[in-house]
């Protein structure tokens, strides 16, 4: 008895030698070449779909100076934090919990502004947000930057509105909203905000 169990799982052992083998070296088998495909160095649009910054009002060449700045707000709806609006990031986006809304971005360092844009995700509705800009060197007294107004975003020009203000000096710089249209929010809401020097 004992010699038939071990004669049977030799043989067992032998038919597994056998298919693995058949496995790895299956009768007509196909060689398969790997072929390594050149890395891509430029993020490219999908063709035939259009981009939707392409209508975006124009915008200096120079540096995004609030880009990964400190951003705060009084308030926020969610996880929809302040800091989402300088990470570069348009599907990300900072929306107050409700209105009127302050948001402040610290530049951390004084420059000769002329120039702030803010945009919203390009994909949304149209809407019209109210609101005025403020500026300060040391974070504690504000000044007028540019009054209250309203101001238009609409997917034609990538929602995303550019406000051409004098030269100001300034290391902070502030939003006061008191009015957004949107359907869906009771809360200002800014994706990126945009400050160019002079």
């Amino acid at each position: 008895m004992k010699y038939f169990l071990l004669f049977f799982l030799l043989g067992l052992i032998g038919a597994g030698v056998w298919l693995l083998l058949s496995i790895e070296e299956p009768p007509g088998s196909v060689n398969v070449i790997n072929v390594e495909t050149p890395a891509q160095t430029v993020a490219a649009w999908p063709p035939g779909i259009q981009n939707p910054l392409e209508n975006r009002v124009p915008l200096p060449d120079s540096p995004n100076i609030a880009l990964g700045k400190t951003a705060t707000a009084g308030t926020q709806a969610h996880m929809r934090a302040a800091s989402y609006t300088v990470d570069n990031s348009l599907t990300t986006f900072w929306e107050s919990a409700r209105l009127p809304a302050m948001f402040t971005l610290d530049l951390e360092d004084v420059y000769n502004i002329e120039i702030i844009a803010i945009a919203l995700n390009p994909t949304w509705e149209s809407r019209s947000q109210v609101f005025e800009i403020l500026g300060s060197i040391c974070g504690n007294d504000f000044f007028e930057i540019k009054e209250s107004a309203v101001h238009f975003f609409t997917p034609n020009t990538a929602n995303t509105v550019r406000i051409d203000i004098n030269q100001t000096e300034a290391r902070f710089v502030r939003l006061i909203f008191t009015a957004n249209t949107a359907t869906y929010t009771s809360g200002a809401q800014i994706s990126e905000i945009m400050v160019f020097p002079y």
